[in-house]
């Protein structure tokens, strides 16, 4: 989200239609970044932890799988983007409507070299220190958090404070506008988790969506094609809901579980599952999961997943096929 309102004005310069913007966000942050999770690795600790395999063997056995799927969703998207535009569905705005100073200050000068040394700096650190999960994402909203202050102050000087409050209120008002819709309608899908359905129907209450995905698996025989399917296909349900780390304990589990019995691969059977999981709920299949991005971009959330389905579709099909022949 930080990327993409700096390098819009350039896509869009490029030819690049505004959806076209919004659907490579979506694809490389929330879908190849977000499934592999290589650098912070939360998704694949909690997936390696459901399945009872180690975070290394689940992050080696997802790098083909997340290739596969990113290089196939990404290609085809393209291709298709290509199409529409030439056919005219999609229309190539000549320019966008950004407020232009005329004169560069000295302070943006200094922050268009600051934000990406530093940024650099933070990701070199993180690896070199090695950390995970919430220690690497504090650590990198507290960075981003000291650029936004030192900024304030190179742009505003003296008045650095209240320009720094008028921002951060403008931020939560956005965020606020943006997010809303998100309430009621994951409200629904939340319902089918079983950690969260009982807060909201009462003690007992089952989780709809998992019940969904484990009655699939047991009732369907078991062979590497099957159930391979099956995971990703629990993973692809499970992400439902909207967040794509919600079903990775559900489908470590079920890897677990049945590809023991026919000597499958755990760890690609539970990484084929975290990427079904990862791409449906992380951001790219549900309308909201992909607010933040539609929100910056201003296109219809509506619109942007249904340019996503087919190529993310077609992406975990090929990742299916890699991860049947790799087990």
């Amino acid at each position: 989200m930080m990327v993409g309102p700096m390098l819009m004005p350039i896509a869009v310069r490029a030819g690049l239609p505004i959806i076209g913007v919004a659907m490579t966000m979506n694809l490389f942050g929330h879908g190849i970044a977000l499934s592999g999770d290589f650098i912070i690795q939360g998704a694949p600790k909690l997936t390696s932890s459901a399945a009872g395999v180690t975070v290394g063997q689940i992050l080696h056995a997802s790098i083909p799988l997340v290739i596969t799927t990113g290089v196939l969703a990404t290609v085809i998207g393209y291709w298709r983007l290509r199409r529409d535009m030439k056919r005219g569905a999609v229309e190539v705005p000549k320019k966008l409507e950004f407020k232009q100073e005329k004169e560069v200050s000295t302070a943006a000068r200094i922050s268009a070299v600051l934000v990406p040394v530093v940024l650099l700096a933070t990701i070199v650190t993180t690896i070199a220190m090695g950390l995970k999960g919430g220690d690497a994402t504090a650590f990198i909203g507290g960075v981003s958090f000291l650029l936004f202050i030192v900024i304030a102050f190179l742009e505003h000087k003296q008045h650095a404070h209240k320009a720094a409050m008028r921002y951060v209120q403008d931020g939560f008002t956005f965020s606020m506008k943006i997010f809303a819709p998100v309430i009621p309608i994951a409200g629904f899908f939340f319902m089918g988790s079983p950690d969260v359905a009982p807060q909201i129907l009462g003690k007992g209450a089952p989780g709809y969506l998992f019940d969904l995905g484990r009655a699939l698996a047991a009732h369907v025989p078991l062979s590497m094609v099957t159930v391979a399917i099956i995971v990703v296909l629990v993973g692809i349900i499970a992400g439902l809901d909207g967040s794509g780390f919600s079903g990775l304990v559900l489908v470590g589990t079920l890897a677990q579980a049945l590809g023991t019995p026919i000597g499958a691969n755990i760890a690609v059977l539970a990484a084929l599952g975290q990427m079904g999981s990862v791409w449906s709920g992380g951001g790219t299949l549900v309308p909201w999961g992909v607010l933040d991005v539609a929100g910056v971009t201003g296109v219809d959330p509506e619109h942007l997943t249904r340019r996503n389905f087919i190529p993310v579709v077609v992406g975990l099909a090929g990742a299916t096929v890699v991860a049947i022949l790799m087990m």
